[in-house]
């Protein structure tokens, strides 16, 4: 049974939520100040920066995105040159801020991408002053929460990010806390009261979303595991979540390429793909795997009745041991 939530200090939930308010105001004062194409100037794509937080802390690009969507941008820029801002074919200008060392990128990553694409040294940019880091990331994790027909990995990548904001964490940190989230909610484990109102301004910020639950969008963080060519097919809305974590179980490489086209050209559902996967992959005679042998034997090493047959110094090396496996176990999860 779910752990029931005791009551929270709604004393910091108000103040978080008056954060974001107070945020989005500005997000929004800065886009009206720059509504018209007077504020749009053309600036040097090698000037452009990522953001640099404070902290130090560098907002870098993703490592993967989709190729075809940036190759698709391009061609239909260069369809609409001599038109769009400033006769470059573009749309819509991308949003920068201002430093001592050049630019650094709010919003634009693919029209950047694009404008590359096509040897272009300059793009249409609107330059914000006196952006703070949380406007700043907020506006770009909102630009993509906004996106129409956004894919699984990106969606879950950009809601991340807000759940690192709103938390004043880091994105592996927030990652580390909701895996405690989902092990506290199965009782098995506990929440301090910190953890407590951090887990409810979680929920408010998916409620505002409007996509997840807490438990679903964490089983959705397994998309952060997922190989390069799934990831890429899900950002090209060739696949979905459930068919992409189906094919990243197979370890063989060129068989997971296989599947993933044949599954591109002619779509299966995934409990066909299930059932191919099982056919193409069982074996006559097969040795029995590491996992195998797990699910074999894990309910037999631990079982409560063999626990409380320890003396007090085994039963201090087996909660060692119980915790390292539960750590383990979390790990496995996400994988799997």
């Amino acid at each position: 049974m779910a752990k029931k939530k005791p009551p929270i200090k709604s004393s910091i939930i108000s103040a978080t939520q008056e954060n974001i308010k107070k945020i989005e105001k500005s997000i929004n004062e800065a886009k009206n100040i720059a509504d018209t194409k007077n504020n749009i100037i053309m600036i040097d794509i090698i000037d452009i920066k990522d953001l640099k937080l404070s902290n130090g802390y560098i907002m870098q690009n993703r490592t993967t995105y989709s190729k075809g969507a940036i190759l698709e941008l391009a061609k239909n820029i260069s369809e609409l040159e001599p038109n769009g801002i400033l006769g470059t074919g573009l749309l819509q200008a991308i949003f920068v801020r201002k430093t001592v060392n050049g630019y650094e990128r709010i919003g634009g990553f693919r029209r950047i991408e694009a404008f590359k694409k096509l040897g272009k040294k300059q793009i249409p940019s609107i330059i914000l002053e006196n952006i703070s880091d949380d406007i700043a990331r907020f506006m770009r994790t909102s630009e993509n929460l906004e996106r129409e027909k956004i894919n699984p990995y990106d969606d879950v990548i950009a809601i991340l990010d807000h759940i690192a904001i709103v938390t004043e964490n880091t994105i592996d940190e927030s990652k580390k806390f909701l895996f405690k989230v989902k092990n506290y909610l199965s009782d098995k484990t506990v929440l301090d009261e910190d953890g407590k109102n951090k887990l409810e301004i979680i929920e408010q910020i998916l409620a505002r979303v409007g996509r997840y639950k807490i438990l679903a969008f964490i089983d959705r963080l397994r998309v952060l595991n997922l190989s390069e060519n799934l990831i890429d097919a899900m950002q090209q809305n060739k696949i979905g979540y459930s068919h992409a974590v189906e094919l990243n179980k197979i370890k063989d490489a060129n068989l997971q390429q296989k599947l993933l086209n044949d599954l591109i050209i002619s779509p299966i559902s995934k409990k066909e793909l299930v059932e191919k996967i099982k056919k193409l992959t069982i074996k006559e005679g097969k040795e029995p795997t590491l996992l195998d042998e797990l699910t074999k034997n894990y309910k037999k090493v631990i079982n409560k009745s063999s626990y409380n047959k320890l003396d007090k110094t085994q039963k201090i090396q087996a909660d060692k041991i119980i915790k390292e496996i539960i750590i383990k176990q979390q790990e496995l999860e996400l994988l799997l």
